[in-house]
């Protein structure tokens, strides 16, 4: 059965249903793209269009008023979608993210392409760039660390990058309404509408404009202190928000069900014409005429990408979009109805109700039998039309509806005879299925059974082949068998000699472990010796221990003594009461008197005067002094004393010693005298 084609099929449903295609004037511009396209007009009748083509390189074709040129590559290696813009006619500048996340410029003068260069920064979005005057430039992305950054163009360098701040989820999207004036909208953190602004001095700070936002926004100005931006909401419809000069409104929903961002553009003041790709991947259409909304229209197409639209003059819109095969491909309205003349297949369904015979002629052409005279109210749309010429136009209109609606018939059989075909085919393909699983199934089994077989076959013959060679092998055997057999013979005779000779061997070693039997017992007598002598010594052991334990007493003692016989004694004080024994003087007459005598020493530091109390039966109490110093070794004592008695004898003053025992003795010389302390009472 021959394949009947899409485009094929497509043009007749078209035509079978009311659609005009040569009024759809989707063009394909060819390309293989992989972003969505980027187009900009510098002029009436100008448009210039840039894609990511599939070697990551910026592709450029463009419109001169006349023909479309061929597409040209302008190199680079893009991993953003290109964004585009002019500052004036004949100049272009466009901008992407290249492998190193920074941004890309390369621009038109008007003769030539300049080359590729690095304006730097760390890009996470693709870059939005504006221009409000000749030779201007302002660029916005969003960072690394998800604020809005800034880059401009003065007309003579470029500006260096600067942090605008904020919390960004989305790129930015930036939109100048005048002179130095420069308005920009990002979706936040809490996936609201943010905005700030410049205002021709300074820049405004972050300002919340609500809403919650499933796309970023996108924004446009028809006119000086006018925005109007436009979202997706969490509905999937299109939802709008306005500033009038003075304040912002609220947001307001416009319907529809969207698969991707709107894309807005206005080609005059107080018009918005708005695009987005409906659930069939479809272009649908919205628009404001300065008074109100109108519905949603459908403009066909199967979009894989965004639209792109733009205006290059009044009444004039240009559509872009990737189709399926990825080529770039082209819609536009040239303004061929008349102004506000903008009709819709909903609500009206009468000829009554037509405004005009051109709207008559839509709702023949577009909406279908149903919605013109269904209730026979007797009002025939020739009634609409004064004229001879849009008279013409309806009936053409009618017999086209007659024709499609006829092409709908003969199409709808064809269709139903393709159906019953397809359902015979289906069958017959399906019992042939059957019979071809039924055969191969056959054949397999066929094929099984051969292998099997086979393996069979190779079995036996492996089997065959093991049994001749061990016919072979016990024919060999048995021969074999045959030799140690006699081999065996002459071993036994041999072995019985061996047994004989083994048996003396044993009554040999027996003999041999009685002696070793002996030997043991007398080792271990010895070893009960040693262990004898091993227990005397270990008491000898002992009692060395015990003659160097009381050794190294002995040895501390003397260390001790030593010790204390070289220690410094402490510094005497002799102060107090002394008697003395065996002391010799002269008596009264001369004579040599041994006396006891009691005397008190007063001693500071090493001077020493001593004091007679009692007992001197030579001197009267008193008449005697001592004086004297300790040695310096502490163990001596000179001592002088005096009688006072002019009558004696020079030689009764005398001088003498005294030698320090211990703190309560002391020996004298001359004299022999012997001095003991008294304890204090």
């Amino acid at each position: 059965m021959k394949k009947v084609s899409w485009a094929f099929t497509m043009a007749l449903i078209a035509l079978a249903f009311g659609y005009n295609t040569a009024n759809a004037k989707w063009e394909s511009l060819g390309g293989v793209l992989t972003s969505p396209p980027e187009c900009v007009s510098w002029g009436a009748n100008r448009i210039d269009c840039f894609v990511k083509g599939t070697d990551n390189a910026l592709w450029h074709r463009w419109w001169n008023g006349s023909r479309w040129g061929g597409w040209e590559s302008l190199g680079g290696v893009l991993t953003s979608p290109p964004n585009c813009v002019s500052w004036g006619a004949n100049r272009i500048d466009c901008f992407v993210k290249g492998t190193d996340n920074a941004m890309w410029h390369r621009w038109w003068n008007g003769s030539r392409w300049g080359g590729w260069e690095s304006l730097g920064g760390g890009l996470t979005s693709p870059p939005e760039c504006v221009s409000w005057g000749a030779n201007r430039l302002d660029c916005f992305v969003k960072g690394t660390d998800n604020a809005m950054w800034h880059k401009w163009w003065n007309g003579r360098s470029w500006g260096g990058w600067e942090s605008l701040g904020g919390g960004l989820t989305s790129p930015p999207e930036c939109v100048s309404w005048g002179a130095n004036r420069l308005d920009c909208f990002v979706r936040g953190t809490d996936k609201a509408m943010w905005h700030k602004w410049w205002n021709g001095r300074r820049w405004g700070g972050w300002e919340s404009l609500g809403g919650v936002l499933t796309s970023p926004p996108n924004c446009v100005s028809w006119g000086a202190n006018r925005l109007d931006c436009f979202v997706k909401g969490t509905d999937n419809a299109m939802w709008h928000k306005w500033w009038n000069g003075r304040r912002w409104g609220g947001w307001e929903s416009l319907g529809g069900v969207l698969t991707s961002p709107p894309e807005c553009v206005s080609w005059g003041a107080n018009r918005l014409d708005c695009f987005v790709r409906g659930t069939d991947k479809a272009l649908w259409h919205k628009w404001w005429d300065g008074s109100r909304w109108n519905k949603w229209e459908s403009l066909g197409g199967v979009l894989t990408s965004l639209p792109e639209c733009v205006s290059w003059g009044a009444n004039r819109l240009d559509c872009f979009v990737r189709g399926t095969d990825k080529a770039l491909w082209h819609k536009w309205w040239d303004g061929d109805k008349k102004p506000g003349a903008t009709f819709s297949c909903e609500e009206k369904r009468y000829c009554k109700e037509m405004a005009s015979c051109e709207e008559a002629i839509y709702h023949l052409q577009k909406c279908g039998n149903k919605h013109l005279d269904h209730d026979k109210d007797g009002v025939p749309c020739e009634s609409l039309c004064a004229k001879k010429t849009c008279s013409t136009q309806l009936k053409a209109a009618q017999k086209e509806r007659d024709q499609a609606k006829h092409a709908k018939k003969v199409l709808e059989q064809q269709l139903a005879q393709l159906r019953k075909q397809n359902a015979s085919c289906q069958r017959g393909l399906n019992a042939t299925k059957q019979q071809l699983q039924a055969v191969q199934k056959q054949r397999d089994q066929a094929n099984q059974a051969k292998k099997a077989l086979e393996q069979q076959l190779a079995q036996l013959r492996k089997q065959n082949a093991w049994c001749q060679s061990g016919l072979k092998a016990t024919k060999q055997q048995l021969a074999s068998t045959k030799h140690q057999l006699a081999l065996c013979q002459n071993g036994m005779n041999v072995t019985k000699k061996q047994l004989a000779s083994c048996q003396r061997g044993m009554n040999a070693t027996k003999k041999q472990l009685a002696s070793s039997q002996r030997s043991l017992n007398a080792t271990k007598k010895q070893l009960a010796s040693c262990q004898s002598g091993l227990n005397a010594t270990k008491q000898q052991l002992t009692s060395c221990q015990r003659g160097m334990n009381a050794t190294k007493q002995q040895l501390a003692s003397c260390q001790n003594a030593l010790a204390q016989a070289t220690k410094k004694p402490a510094k005497l004080d002799l102060s107090g009461t002394w008697v003395g024994e065996n002391y010799t003087c002269y008596g009264n007459f001369g004579q040599l008197v041994q006396i006891r005598e009691t005397i008190r020493i007063e001693q500071t530091g090493n001077s020493i005067v001593a004091t007679k109390i009692t007992g001197d039966a030579c001197v009267p109490a008193g008449n005697r002094t001592f004086a004297g110093t300790l040695n310096a070794n502490a163990k001596t004592a000179n001592i002088t004393w005096t009688t006072g008695l002019p009558r004696r004898p020079a030689s009764s003053q005398a001088r003498g010693s005294l030698t320090i025992i211990d703190h309560n003795t002391m020996t004298g010389n001359p004299g022999g005298v012997r001095f003991k302390r008294i304890p204090p009472k």
